[in-house]
């Protein structure tokens, strides 16, 4: 990870970004300091690129509350986040091999 980084978007080997999706984080993380992390909803598509469904996570407070105990409120390939915020109370741990998002 880059030190000088202002923001943090992990994308594993399996995943495919939008082509802007990374560029509308960053333009709304520069433009609203009072958020720290951003996230989107997932597309998942077949072999063949064709959507088979959309997968939506909570975006309110109030939902990510009533279901984080059960599943995780977002998805970590679509996430960034601002380092300097996540800097102050989280490391990332490579013990977690196979929940890493859920950690997070």
């Amino acid at each position: 990870m880059n030190p000088k980084s202002k923001y943090i978007a992990i994308i594993d080997s399996d995943d495919i970004a939008k082509p802007n999706r990374l560029e509308k984080q960053f333009i709304f993380l520069e433009k609203n300091k009072e958020y720290s992390i951003v996230w989107s909803f997932l597309e998942i598509i077949d072999e063949n690129w064709e959507t088979i469904w959309y997968r939506k996570y909570p975006v309110t407070y109030k939902e990510i509350k009533k279901i984080i105990c059960k599943k995780s409120p977002l998805a970590q390939p679509a996430v960034m986040i601002r380092k300097s915020d996540l800097d102050k109370v989280w490391k990332y741990n490579e013990e977690f091999e196979r929940v890493q998002d859920y950690e997070l």
